[in-house]
């Protein structure tokens, strides 16, 4: 019997965490090196849960994997773009806390409510529901948060680049800001309502 740790989707999130990591190395030095592995990273996340499926080989570890895999590579994003943008070094880390608060509460609401998928909304505020229930609408707010620090990173080696990147990125940061807001404001309502969730859990088990 194959270990767990073999799984498919498993080894996706493995070779994820090393194209993350290759991307770390080389932030600073080759903004093409970590575009390319960041978003190959980001593109491998679209079928961990499809090989999952198509195998049988769902596991906890491997949703544990893929959603801290998720988390840290967002947060390395975000660790990037400050140190290319100092001023920005504040808006980062809050955005950081933001992302790791509301995924961990709404994560431990999952759980203590005895859910199946932290994907599962059945109930909240409509924005919320509307973005576990619409996978388009989903993808779109991910690419938004994810491509918004990316083109302000590429923007940030302008020096490097041809001329004829740059208006294209330049329009295209524009594009992606109320995406990247949007779903930062998708995380403040998940928490929100995590926090909500649980303290309901809480006054029934007491009472």
């Amino acid at each position: 019997m194959v270990s767990l740790y073999f799984y498919i989707p498993n080894l996706i999130g493995y070779a994820r965490i090393i194209l993350m990591f290759v991307a770390y190395l080389f932030a600073q030095t080759n903004p093409y090196i970590f575009f390319l592995s960041y978003f190959s990273s980001q593109f491998l996340d679209m079928f961990d849960g499809m090989a999952a499926r198509a195998f049988n080989q769902s596991t906890k570890f491997g949703a544990l994997l893929d959603m801290v895999t998720d988390r840290c590579s967002t947060v390395g994003l975000l660790l990037v773009l400050s140190h290319r943008y100092p001023q920005y070094t504040l808006g980062c880390h809050f955005f950081i806390w933001l992302d790791i608060f509301s995924h961990w509460a709404h994560m431990l609401a999952t759980l203590k409510a005895g859910n199946q998928s932290h994907k599962i909304v059945k109930d909240g505020p409509w924005l919320l529901r509307y973005y576990y229930a619409t996978k388009w609408f989903m993808v779109l707010l991910i690419f938004g948060a994810e491509g918004w620090p990316c083109t302000m990173y590429m923007l940030s080696f302008d020096y490097l680049l041809p001329p004829y990147y740059l208006l294209p990125l330049k329009l295209l940061k524009y594009v992606l800001l109320p995406l990247f807001m949007l779903k930062h404001i998708v995380n403040v309502i998940q928490f929100f309502h995590a926090a909500n969730s649980l303290d309901e859990i809480g006054e029934k088990k007491n009472n």
